[in-house]
């Protein structure tokens, strides 16, 4: 993945360059030096020099170390800041690419300093996002989590959008890293709505996104919606003038990968055996680990044992060399599955426990990190109110500075009248003023009082934001740490199943009891699972924009493909409107009616009707069925947490339309049973509003 990465930030994102040039390869690194010391005026030669040390990078580090530091020197010289901060950036990069990330680190922040003194804010912008680049290299994503911060915060106050969508390329990247996904796909997806809108103008950073975009659904085990974006890359790369060896090893690795995810088991191996021919050469170990894995899964698929077995420890002899625990995760698991396929239950054994082993330390580490991210988050919300709270009580200051001058100048009138209006009548003087101060002190009391309600609305809104944070901090932790002993159950189960294979007498009851226990925790699986997808509905951030419906359905039905095609199901629809929704929930909303309609239905074949009305204010989608059906009565019973009209049924956790419902609800739309229907079946709907 660093790869990818390494070409993306420093490419894309430092100084509007687009990918770096790689056909100075023709002219020796001697050639460019000498070419720049023979420009005469010195500031074209400083400009010069740190161009050429940003293109001399690959070629030879030294003489572009050596072109910045006397850029640096003659920019000091000449009381050129803006060109003495460019240059430390680019010695920043070099230390970078030679590893040593503090000393780059500590050159761009004397980079960025300057930046900041000379009030040169976007280039300053720029920086910030490298070195929340570099901190992703070095593991520390929550100190990349602030340098992006940062970053995006300098470009939202210059109103550079396209900037904003660069860095939250980076963004993505970052909490993709910490398998943070969902987050990930809407930075990238928030990124590629502001490049698209000028694609041309931003071809390579909107054809970056994309790509990203399709590596984070290989990785999150969404191959197909990966598949096109990195085949319409992969012809994007393939149009380039100039070849980069490292984004042709990258995109080949990572196509091969989704290809095998969807059984394309031969263009995988083929694809992933092309990256190895370029990654080797180019020392990406980290990348070479992740092609011997991924030819270890597709020789699997394919029953190629002795491969699979060949590849899987190349890539686990690479991770370990490395120190990658993701990377050793993965082969010890793909290694698990090669012996048991070859009936070697002690050496599969031996890679399970070394797996668990692992996974737990990997798990306890990525829990760490997501808990330094709640509290990083928790402490910007915090001085966000703070900082709020010294704004509003300005402003307060203000306006009392305000009335304060306004009162003292209508009290000099009053007086003044009072003065003139003395001799005459003295009586009435006096009752003016009582009334005065009267009013002064009412006005006072008053104001009081709406200082001591406003400090305890804003107490009782700080807790219970905190409660509410605290709350989801358990409810993520409790899920995760639930569903580690429901896999290992079901994986000692499966294991176990194996061992009594062929086995009669005694054995046959024990098989019996396993067959039990794995049914109960798949079961289990489901309704942790179940539940925590609940709790996290409408928790609000979700992206909302216009869908179409025909393109939800076109989804479920894929996903649904293999009940589909075992029951034999006709599936009708069409004509369905485009609405302003969370894609991602509306989909959950259609996935649970359809799989119901499938599920509870007897009829042979079972078909099905998705059909559409337009309201004045609404849309009314009704979903109806030959199945079993559902008498009236229950509508409100089967609704709920839990519920289910045939409990002993075996498959279903009961949340699916107390689910859809939360859903609809959130939407400002109704679900329910339609009791208008009268045929064989049952007919569901909801609306939603225009």
């Amino acid at each position: 993945m660093k790869a990818i990465t390494f070409f993306v930030r420093i490419s894309f994102l430092l100084l509007g360059f687009c990918f770096l040039s790689f056909g100075a390869s023709a002219q020796k690194a001697d050639s460019i030096y000498q070419a720049i010391q023979q420009i005469d005026d010195p500031l074209d030669k400083i400009k010069e020099g740190v161009r050429g040390a940003r293109e001399l990078v690959f070629l030879d580090k030294d003489t572009a170390m050596l072109l910045a530091q006397k850029a640096m020197a003659s920019a000091t010289n000449l009381g050129e800041p803006y060109w003495v901060g460019r240059a430390q950036n680019e010695i920043g990069q070099i230390f970078f690419y030679r590893d040593k990330y503090d000393e780059a680190l500590e050159w761009k922040q004397k980079a960025f300093d300057g930046m900041i003194a000379i009030d040169s804010m976007e280039i300053a912008g720029l920086i910030s996002g490298e070195m929340a680049h570099i901190n992703t290299y070095k593991n520390d994503y929550i100190q990349a989590l602030r340098y992006v911060n940062q970053s995006l915060d300098i470009f939202r106050d210059l109103g550079l959008d396209v900037r904003q969508a660069q860095v939250g390329i980076t963004l993505g990247y970052t909490l993709q890293l910490l398998q943070e996904y969902e987050d990930a796909e809407k930075a990238y997806q928030e990124a590629n709505e502001i490049l698209r809108a000028d694609s041309l103008k931003n071809l390579a950073s909107y054809q970056m996104s994309n790509y990203y975009l399709g590596e984070l659904y290989v990785e999150s085990k969404q191959p197909r919606k990966a598949v096109p974006l990195l085949i319409k890359f992969t012809e994007y790369l393939k149009g380039l003038d100039a070849t980069n060896e490292y984004m042709e090893f990258v995109t080949q690795k990572t196509l091969g990968a989704a290809y095998v995810q969807v059984d394309q088991n031969k263009d995988g191996l083929l694809l992933c055996n092309q990256a190895l021919k370029v990654g080797q050469p180019i020392g990406e170990l980290a990348g070479s680990s992740d092609c011997y894995h991924c030819l270890a899964e597709g020789h699997l698929n394919l029953g190629q044992l002795d491969s699979a077995e060949y590849h899987g420890l190349k890539a686990l002899e690479i991770a370990r060399d490395i120190k990658s625990m993701e990377r050793q995760v993965k082969a010890t698991s793909v290694l698990a599955k090669v012996y048991e396929a070859k009936q070697d239950y002690e050496k599969s054994l031996q890679y399970i426990k070394e797996n668990k082993v692992l996974g737990d330390s990997l798990f306890d580490i990525k829990k760490t990190q997501q808990f330094a991210r709640l509290q990083m988050e928790k402490s910007i919300e915090a001085q966000a109110r703070e900082n709020n709270l010294l704004k509003a009580n300005l402003e307060n200051a203000n306006l009392r500075a305000a009335l304060l001058g306004g009162g003292i100048l209508l009290l000099l009138v009053v007086a003044f009248l009072i003065f003139r209006s003395y001799r005459t009548n003295l009586n009435y003087s006096k009752e003016l003023e009582d009334k005065v101060t009267e009013r002064t002190a009412e006005l006072n009391d008053s104001n009081h009082s709406l200082v001591t309600a406003n400090d305890q609305l804003h107490r009782l809104n700080t807790d219970l934001h905190q409660l509410n944070t605290e709350l989801q901090q358990f409810a993520y932790v409790t899920s995760h740490d639930l569903k580690e002993p429901i896999k290992n159950i079901l994986g000692f189960s499966d294991m176990i199943q194996r061992k009594l294979e062929g086995q009669n007498g005694p054995a046959t009851d024990v098989k019996n009891y396993v067959k039990y226990i794995a049914k109960g925790a798949k079961r289990m699986s489901s309704l942790v699972e179940a539940v925590t997808n609940y709790t996290t509905i409408n928790k609000g951030g979700e992206d909302v924009h216009r869908v179409d419906l025909n393109e939800i359905m076109d989804e479920v039905t894929d996903i649904l493909y293999n009940r589909i095609q075992e029951k034999e199901a006709r599936i009708h629809y069409g004509g369905l409107p485009s609405v302003i929704v969370s894609e991602s929930n509306i989909l959950v909303v259609f996935k649970n009616l359809i799989e119901n309609a499938i599920k509870y239905n007897d009829s042979n074949p079972p078909i099905i009707y998705v059909d559409y009305e337009e309201l004045p204010n609404l849309h009314r989608i009704t979903i109806r069925d030959n199945g079993i059906g559902v008498e009236p009565k229950y509508e409100d019973y089967i609704f709920e947490l839990f519920r289910r009209l045939n409990p002993k049924a075996s498959e279903g956790t009961g949340l699916g339309l107390a689910i859809s419902k939360k859903i609809i609800q959130g939407m400002g739309g109704t679900i329910g049973l339609d009791k208008s229907y009268t045929e064989k079946g049952s007919a569901f709907y909801f609306t939603l509003p225009k």
